[in-house]
């Protein structure tokens, strides 16, 4: 992506992401915000993960995406059924 133009560049990122979320199965699962450097920055759970995915991307929670869309380049998912998730602490 052109780098000239920030905006445009998170605007794109922003259309990837809800494309991705779009992709979603309907199914209960976790899911991670990934920044550029591929730490996680978030994770969560949902009993639809299509629905919580995309609802980031709707106008009531246009500033919680805008703000998650600044610094993350990736959503990762993950349907199956998970009694835990193992997390690792990033160093400071």
């Amino acid at each position: 992506m052109a780098k000239d133009n920030p905006e445009q560049e998170r605007l794109s990122y922003r259309k990837i992401l809800h494309e991705t979320a779009l992709k979603a199965p309907s199914s209960s699962g976790v899911y991670m915000w990934k920044n550029p450097q591929d730490v996680v920055i978030y994770v969560g759970k949902a009993k639809n993960l299509k629905n919580r995915l995309t609802s980031y991307f709707k106008q009531r929670h246009q500033d919680k995406a805008s703000c998650f869309t600044r610094k993350i380049n990736r959503i990762y998912y993950n349907s199956k059924r998970v009694r835990s998730v193992p997390f690792r602490k990033q160093p400071d």
